[in-house]
């Protein structure tokens, strides 16, 4: 036995050592180099650059993330976009993204640091001082580079408004304006949104030369959903106040630049001027038109009158009505009249919710109906959407008629002709209850047109999960109705 065991060893040896004795510099041929698994990245602005004028020298914040898990792998900052240092990472797949500002600005937060996420956010705390210009540059990185990356996609983040009113009355001492339905915020993918769910105001305060007011602003963009940019405009007279609304078709558009000229004449005659802007490109120096058309014939007059409302029990008026209300002790007690004689300042305590499981199995339309008073050519209807902890059941879509008939408004419906649709903004869960709701007034064909009765159909709303939906379980506290005439 020990003789064949012997054998065995023997005959093994010669295997053995035939393993053991390759070449060990072959063997080093077959791992890759080291450099082979890196890539030397030196960020580039592109030839399209160009447009963006002055852009080299902006300050820059570089970030490079991995596209799978969003880190960020490499971060600087530097004073201008030549003074950015190149970089070495592993080879893999990456989003290079450039923030630039042409200023710093108190107004900005974002993380300027390696613990940035590219959904991160910038956000923008608006006050009365102009934003920078800010611009997005980024690339993405998937394979085998040279060492020059551009940027090559390059997005203007903010949007210009240069706004002007001549012929404004000596007396006037300031102007204000708030600009509405802002976005507060935008992420490194370039996505807009607002920090607290809704949209944002800016105020501004306007330079005056003699009696010319003027002021050039930059801002975020206007709400993609809202077609038109609501301006308020404030008139200072001492410690009177003059307020009016001036409505732009549109809004403000990132990396265009609009002119709005207008007098004061026509705001103080027209209280609710609709100008149309026609936008500039932001590199474009040439002096801008604006294009403005004002709604309807400046030559009118307005006026306004608060109508006060009230159902059949006792409350002095007998000129509104809802077509079904939920049984409680509140609707027992004004016989199920919404109504606003309750000059609270919370708005509230009281409120109204259709009878939903009614209003279904008849196959109507929760409804208000409304005597105004008179031929009227114009309404404003303000509401407050109930309180609540969820902040469900908030209008979303009412559709709003007129008639000059009495048996419409006792419930008919032959003569109704639609007037317009209004959609509230006021609808985000637990941010918007209790919120106040305005229509804005609403014309009945820029004035041309009268009606004695309105009717407005309740068509959708919005739950507590921020969902639209098509039926008629919606809650509202108090409602003020203003009536215009027009001549």
């Amino acid at each position: 036995m020990k003789s064949g065991f012997g054998m065995q060893l023997l005959l093994s040896l010669p295997l053995l050592f035939a393993f053991c004795s390759c070449d060990s510099d072959s063997a080093k041929e077959d791992l890759p180099n080291e450099k082979d698994l890196l890539w030397n990245i030196v960020p580039a602005l592109p030839s399209s650059a160009e447009g963006f004028a002055g852009l080299e020298q902006y300050g820059v914040s570089l970030y490079c993330f991995n596209q799978l898990s969003s880190e960020c792998l490499q971060f600087q900052n530097a004073e201008s976009f030549s003074s950015l240092k190149s970089f070495t990472v592993e080879k893999a797949a990456y989003s290079i993204v450039a923030f630039l500002a042409d200023k710093q600005s108190a107004d900005l937060s974002y993380d300027a640091s390696s613990n940035a996420r590219k959904s991160d956010f910038v956000t923008v705390h608006y006050s009365e001082a102009n934003l920078p210009d800010l611009v997005l540059a980024s690339a993405s990185v998937t394979k085998d580079v040279t060492a020059n990356v551009e940027l090559s996609s390059l997005e203007r983040m903010v949007g210009g408004l240069n706004i002007s009113f001549t012929d404004v009355p000596e007396d006037v001492t300031s102007v204000e304006l708030t600009l509405n339905n802002l976005y507060d915020e935008f992420n490194f993918n370039g996505m807009y949104g607002f920090s607290t769910g809704s949209s944002v105001s800016k105020k501004i305060l306007m330079t005056r030369s003699g009696t010319t007011f003027s002021c050039s602003s930059v801002t975020l963009p206007t709400d993609t959903e809202i077609s038109e940019l609501p301006i308020n405009v404030t008139l200072y007279r001492g410690s009177d106040t003059d307020n009016y609304k001036i409505k732009l078709v549109g809004g403000v558009v990132a990396d265009k630049v609009a002119t709005l000229e207008g007098t004061v004449k026509d705001m103080l005659v027209h209280a609710g001027l609709s100008f149309t802007l026609t936008y500039a490109p932001w590199n474009d120096g040439s002096q801008i038109s604006d294009g403005i058309t004002v709604g309807g014939d400046v030559n009118k007059q307005w006026s306004s009158a608060v109508l006060p409302i009230g159902g059949k029990s006792g409350q002095g008026y007998d000129n509104f009505w809802a077509s079904s209300s939920l049984v409680n002790d509140w609707a027992a007690q004004y016989d199920s009249y919404l109504y606003d004689g309750i000059k609270d300042l919370d708005h509230k305590d009281e409120y109204w919710g259709p009878d939903a499981s009614y209003e279904s199995s008849v196959g109507t339309i929760p409804c208000w109906y409304i005597n105004l008073g008179g031929n009227r050519q114009g309404v404003t209807i303000t509401y407050w959407n109930k309180f609540g902890g969820a902040g469900g059941q908030k209008i979303r879509t009412m559709k709003i008629y007129g008639s000059n008939n009495v048996a419409d408004y006792g419930g008919g419906n032959t003569d109704w002709k639609l007037i317009t649709t209004f959609t509230s903004d006021k609808t985000k869960p637990t941010v918007d209850a209790g919120a106040e709701v305005t229509t804005g007034r609403i014309d009945f064909n820029e004035g041309k047109t009268s009606y004695h009765f309105l009717k407005c159909e309740i068509t959708s709303r919005v739950s507590n999960t921020g969902d639209v939906i098509e039926d008629s379980d919606v809650n509202v506290s108090e409602v003020n109705i203003t009536v215009w005439s027009c001549k």
